[in-house]
């Protein structure tokens, strides 16, 4: 489901994210220092788009403690193997997660991610509309609308 059509740092990314729930760390560390990460994850009961943005500690922290995460990603366009600054990972996901605390949620959406020449991480930017009651069940750290 495509992750057969992943460049090698598109891959890395990938298998990070689908073992978050184990290694924190290495999910950690396939982003550059200073990333810029924003998800969008849904609207609110007023009509509001809720976002959460900022470090991969603050925007991920409620990932740490998942017992069960699985991801599964449609690559639309992909990034230079060789030059991966050139272009753009963008990709319809679907993820299914059960977090420690009981919650559970199957979602899905749409994101973007590029890189720096090394093949880290630069921006990471999500869509969902389905994530939003998940993520402030999973995590207490305050999401803005906006």
């Amino acid at each position: 489901f495509g992750k057969d059509y992943l460049a090698p740092h598109e891959q890395m990314v990938f298998d990070a994210l689908n073992n978050i729930k184990d290694d924190f760390h290495a999910f950690k560390a396939v982003f550059a220092k200073n990333a810029e990460i924003e998800l969008v994850l849904g609207e609110d009961s007023d009509g509001t788009f809720v976002t959460k943005s900022g470090s991969v500690d603050s925007v991920f922290n409620g990932f740490k403690k998942m017992v069960q995460y699985q991801v599964k990603w449609e690559p639309v366009t992909n990034t230079d193997a060789k030059h991966p600054e050139d272009g753009v990972l963008a990709m319809k996901y679907r993820n299914h997660a059960l977090h420690e605390n009981g919650c559970e949620a199957s979602f899905s959406g749409v994101g973007t991610i590029r890189f720096n020449k090394d093949g880290l991480v630069t921006e990471w930017k999500g869509f969902s509309s389905e994530i939003l009651d998940f993520m402030k069940c999973i995590d207490d750290s305050p999401v803005k609308a906006e």
